[in-house]
């Protein structure tokens, strides 16, 4: 690690860069690090529910300051450490030079993305290579073999980030040119000097080395086009890797170059009509758009929210210059055809980090995740407004009513709850366990608990509780559909009564509820319900045949519903975790199936993982990251009957 003696004593150091080292961002950031000569580590993953819940967005890098502050989106993160460390100069000073960095910047990082994709996973030799390096990362511990882990890896990766996005034999060769120029321009300047502004790096350097680096360089066949084709640029990543303030001293140009001409040429003609099209469909509220650039055909290119903040970004940016510094800059980009396409677009109105909290939150990931999702995603469809993101002290004085608290899951969702000052409603069949439970919480939070007995699995069970809760002036805010059971067996060999009592517990019980309780929150626009359903719901499961269409059922409805409520500021969350530590094994007699020879979850840490989803209003949360990858990297990719095979071995009992 090292340090300047002007961050010794900085209290936010040293810092934890959370990325893998394929990322490209996380290059980008962690270049501007080691030039600023700022303490750091480098941490392969990233904890993304803790990224995403104190900073509203899960996406590769996270700094962590040693404060305890996380930081995201890598052009607010560089802004915030150029003004706490001015004497480095990161961003030129001189205000028609930051306008035009920052344009350089904002076009290296969007614009050059899908050819980066492109040259990644659409030719063989760079998927094998990036494939062999990313299972190595984040799925060294899925017991698959590796040539099935990188086929499943690849597949995903066409699929959303280029043929996903674009790519087609349509466009092929204009995303290969959009490279090829960028090689050609860069070379041009790189020839003269060794940075793009003069003997030292600045904002415009750092925004083109990462995709440069990352990805250009180092992928296979993108880099020996820049090893054979663009020496100078070969050579000046390695300088910017290695560049340190200390060292590398020099000075910035006092004025933007001219042979920054070609690369202007581009944004006017490609990138700048990109971003009008991108904010047009955002405003109509398309998930996917078309537009020629160049007079390459794109068809179906999925809208960016983030890229319209980008334009609104770059136009904040020029309001902010003074009259004299905009007459210069308005003359610069007219002659280079930027001008008209900056301001095509009226009204954008982005609603991304509209109180400039990042990077400390606030904005939306580039690539479109959503907090719920493990799975890296790239520009997610557009959607409606969700409700607001709940924290725990939100959850005072709130009344949740949990079924099937009297143990396991349940009942650790009744102390969550409890602890942070939320009454309860209690409901489940055994009548001691309740109250032993309600004693214990009233006594050690200070809450007000009520009990139900009530058998989900009678008819009309919803209805009396409901009528119970009517009666004593309970008003529901919080509504968790936990109660559920399973049984193992082939099903024709099965009693069908329990089978039929199984279905109304875990499917009929779960919509008379929400039914029930859901139209008073939307009254009151304000409500979260948790479905407590199963990683089971999302296969077919042989000798549990039941049980697990019932838990299908749960995520469905969950899911659909979750929509249907999208603006009234009521949530639906489907928790799903893998095997748990209760006492469902032996009620559902499964004890000795393979699925459960090792322990599970603890009922501690699932209840914790769903409340947490459901207070962020999560659309699904599965608790085991590995699950997360095997049931949405690997399942989706195998025949039905190998998934049938895989599912029934699970359920088989030792002899």
């Amino acid at each position: 690690m090292m340090t300047t003696d002007g961050t010794k004593d900085d209290p936010i150091l040293p810092l934890k860069l959370h990325g893998p080292e394929p990322s490209y961002f996380t290059g980008k950031l962690e270049a501007v690090i080691r030039f600023m000569e700022l303490p750091y580590q480098r941490i392969a993953t990233a904890p993304m529910g803790n990224l995403a819940r104190v900073t509203g967005v899960a996406q590769v890098p996270g700094l962590l300051l040693a404060d305890d502050r996380w930081f995201t989106d890598t052009t607010p993160i560089i802004t915030w450490l150029d003004a706490r460390y001015p004497d480095l100069e990161i961003i030129p000073r001189d205000p028609v030079l930051a306008f035009f960095s920052r344009l350089l910047e904002d076009y290296a990082d969007e614009w050059l993305w899908r050819p980066a994709m492109h040259y990644r996973w659409d030719y063989p030799l760079g998927a094998d290579h990036m494939s062999r390096v990313l299972i190595d990362e984040v799925a060294a511990d899925v017991k698959l073999p590796k040539f099935i882990k990188r086929h499943i890896t690849v597949s995903r990766q066409r699929a959303i980030f280029t043929k996903g996005d674009g790519v087609s034999p349509a466009t092929w060769n204009h995303v290969e040119k959009i490279y090829l120029d960028t090689l050609k321009h860069l070379e041009a300047i790189l020839k003269t000097r060794p940075y793009l502004l003069g003997t030292r790096p600045s904002l415009a350097d750092f925004g083109f080395f990462g995709p440069a680096f990352r990805h250009f360089a180092q992928d296979p066949v993108s880099g020996r086009i820049m090893r054979e084709t663009a020496p100078a640029v070969y050579e000046w990543t390695s300088r910017m890797w290695n560049a340190r303030d200390s060292v590398t001293g020099g000075k910035l140009l006092g004025h933007v170059p001219d042979d920054w001409g070609p690369i202007l040429d581009s944004i006017g003609s490609a990138y700048l009509p990109y971003l009008c099209a991108n904010a047009e469909a955002w405003k109509k509220r398309r998930s996917h758009f078309d537009v020629n650039i160049e007079d390459a055909p794109y068809r179906r290119i999925r809208t960016a929210r983030y890229r319209v903040w980008c334009l609104e970004e770059l136009r904040r940016h020029f309001d902010e210059l003074s009259d004299t510094d905009q007459q210069q800059v308005r003359r610069r980009l007219e002659a280079h055809g930027c001008w008209e396409p900056l301001w095509r677009v009226a009204d954008l109105a982005s609603g991304v980090d509209p109180e400039r909290k990042a990077p400390f939150g606030g904005s939306h990931s580039m690539t479109g995740v959503d907090p719920s999702d493990a799975d890296k995603q790239h520009w997610l469809p557009v959607a409606t407004p969700k409700a607001k993101q709940l924290t725990t002290e939100d959850m005072m004085g709130k009344t949740a009513l949990i079924t099937g608290a009297s143990s396991g899951i349940g009942a650790e969702l009744a102390r969550l709850h409890a602890s942070r000052g939320g009454d309860l409603v209690l409901v489940a069949r055994r009548e001691d366990e309740l109250n032993a439970l309600k004693a214990e919480l009233e006594k050690k939070h200070g809450i007000t608990a009520t009990v139900i007995v009530s058998d989900l699995a009678e008819p009309h069970a919803a209805e009396k509780i409901f009528a119970a809760t009517e009666a004593t002036g309970l008003q529901i805010d919080v509504l968790m559909n936990n109660a559920g059971f399973g049984g193992h067996g082939k099903f024709h060999e099965r009693d069908l009564a329990k089978d039929q009592a199984m279905m109304q517990v875990n499917m009929g019980a779960v919509v008379d509820l929400t039914h029930l309780y859901v139209a008073g929150m939307v009254r009151r626009r304000s409500g979260r319900i948790l479905h407590v359903a199963s990683t089971a719901g999302m296969l077919p499961g042989p000798l549990q045949a039941v049980y697990n269409a019932t838990k299908s059922f749960v995520v469905s409805f969950s899911q659909a519903i979750a929509e249907e409520l999208s603006d009234t500021g009521v949530t639906s969350t489907a928790l799903c975790p893998g095997a748990v530590d209760t006492g469902f094994v032996e009620a559902s007699e499964l004890e000795g199936a393979a699925l459960f020879a090792k322990p599970g979850a603890s009922p501690e840490s699932v209840a914790a993982c769903g409340y947490e989803a459901m207070l962020k209003g999560d659309l699904v949360k599965i608790n085991e990251p590995s699950l997360n990858f095997v049931l949405g990297w690997v399942i989706p990719f195998l025949p039905r009957k190998i998934v049938l095979k895989m599912s029934r071995k699970g359920m088989d009992k030792k002899s």
